[in-house]
């Protein structure tokens, strides 16, 4: 499965290839979100929405009406993660303390193209956490006495490597330098796709959990030890998490854009000297 950037991406448009054919009573996120298989399963690499399709077994066998419910009883409820929800207009103490999410636009109509800043409220939906709640989730996954996930093949698999070296499943992960390069810094008026673009590609793999960094040194610069996983979210959010050395960095904004240069550098930065003095 893919996204609509996919289809972009592929094809030249998303209208160019129908979605798929779901009946009338299919659940919402089926209709919404499923797309087509781009490949047969273990033949690429296509991070998408195949998460979805994890939201929807929950639902059905963890004993809750909604995966909501069950993130709040068996995940949030399990580690005291009393300031985190899949719904904060509605959770009044955590709405309060939100940090408003806003969005950089320039003012093309002055000569020196000023940025500023504009609510985006409306962009805050969806999983909310605090950085102490997320502090208590990664300290959980490290730790040898996980509450979450109590045996071990299963804590293993968010830093065991996915893909067989060489196969076409880790070359397409690699030829997609979004698939890494968000632990890279962004060039000003250059797409990110061309700013991360590395030759040779870098030694990354991918878990359950995100990218895998697999060899000392195979980032320039960043001082990220082998062994670290790391993932990306909006609007310009990058976490990473080292079971062996017992250490985990993220850094997080609430603005807009996605890959905004000089938001995304800062947290590169913070990242790159977090690692170096602490990992």
């Amino acid at each position: 499965m893919g996204t609509p950037d996919s289809y972009q991406e592929r094809f030249g448009s998303v209208d160019r290839v129908p979605p798929p054919d779901f009946p009338d009573d299919a659940h919402p996120l089926a209709r919404n979100q499923f797309t087509h298989l781009f490949f047969e399963p273990g033949e690429g690499f296509e991070y998408g929405w195949g998460i979805y399709c994890v939201q929807l077994l929950v639902e059905r066998l963890g004993g809750k009406d909604r995966f909501f419910e069950y993130v709040d009883h068996h995940i949030f409820g399990a580690l005291g993660m009393t300031t985190s929800t899949y719904r904060p207009a509605l959770a009044p103490h955590i709405w309060k303390r939100r940090l408003q999410m806003v969005e950089r636009k320039v003012d093309a109509s002055t000569k020196n193209g000023k940025a500023y800043l504009v609510a985006r409220d409306k962009d805050t939906y969806g999983l909310t956490c605090s950085i102490s709640d997320l502090a208590r989730l990664f300290g959980d996954i490290m730790s040898p006495d996980c509450k979450l996930l109590q045996r071990q093949e299963h804590r293993d698999l968010f830093f065991m490597p996915q893909l067989t070296p060489s196969s076409h499943a880790h070359q397409s992960l690699l030829a997609e330098t979004t698939n890494y390069g968000f632990l890279l810094p962004l060039k000003q008026d250059v797409s990110h796709k061309v700013s991360w673009a590395l030759t040779p590609p870098p030694a990354m793999n991918w878990t359950a959990a995100g990218a895998l960094v697999e060899e000392d040194g195979t980032l320039p610069g960043s001082c990220i030890p082998k062994g670290t996983v790391a993932f990306e979210g909006q609007p310009n959010i990058i976490w990473t998490m080292n079971r062996e050395k017992g250490r985990m960095m993220l850094f997080g904004t609430q603005l807009l854009p996605g890959y905004d240069v000089k938001a995304h550098n800062l947290a590169v930065q913070f990242l790159y000297d977090a690692w170096k003095t602490f990992g």
